[in-house]
């Protein structure tokens, strides 16, 4: 089934739009309430809150979404990490992703949270990951957390300056994540 066949209702009287196989929220803020409780759409996009049991999408997630929820990333999906995602339930990853990030750090290294959420599932898929439009000289890294889906960017040869770094973590490869208080992507580009 895809997204068409779906109800939804708004909460704040906005109206959301299910169709053509993807959810999309217009309004800033808006919240919306799926009634079925798995749905799977080619897209979900959009600045608001989405309420559902199951979200799973297939092609691409943009916007700074809430889910309400748990969240499944199908193969190949693509991720606009220029605002954050947050999902109240698990994110399970089934497969590879392309992140796609407009702004980078002037500082190195850098972490960027992909998707926060409260546990995720299938993070050993996170090993074929990309991230379009890395710089050149940058390395990107991906890892599960408790805090969700973590991207950590490092420019090679180099070790960097940590400034501002509330806390680290040794990832699988044996390499060293350092967190940084950014509120969102976006703020990497002017902190």
């Amino acid at each position: 089934e895809d997204a068409t066949a779906y109800r939804a209702k708004s909460v704040g009287g906005v109206s959301p739009a299910i169709q053509d196989g993807s959810v999309f929220i217009a309004d800033k803020g808006a919240a919306i309430k799926v009634f079925q409780q798995s749905v799977v759409a080619s897209e979900a996009s959009g600045d608001g809150s989405i309420e559902v049991g199951k979200l799973t999408v297939t092609s691409r997630l943009a916007g700074g979404l809430s889910i309400v929820g748990d969240l499944t990333l199908g193969d190949g999906v693509a991720i606009d990490a220029s605002a954050k995602k947050t999902v109240a339930g698990k994110v399970t990853i089934l497969g590879g992703a392309t992140v796609l990030l407009t702004s980078f750090p002037a500082v190195y290294p850098a972490y960027v949270p992909v998707v926060v959420s409260a546990s995720v599932e299938g993070g050993e898929n996170l090993s074929s990951w990309t991230v379009s439009g890395l710089p050149e000289g940058v390395t990107a890294t991906f890892a599960a957390s408790v805090k969700g889906i973590d991207l950590v960017l490092t420019a090679d040869g180099s070790v960097g300056s940590i400034v501002h770094a509330t806390e680290s973590t040794t990832l699988a490869d044996g390499s060293l994540a350092i967190y940084y208080p950014f509120d969102d992507a976006a703020s990497l580009a002017t902190d």
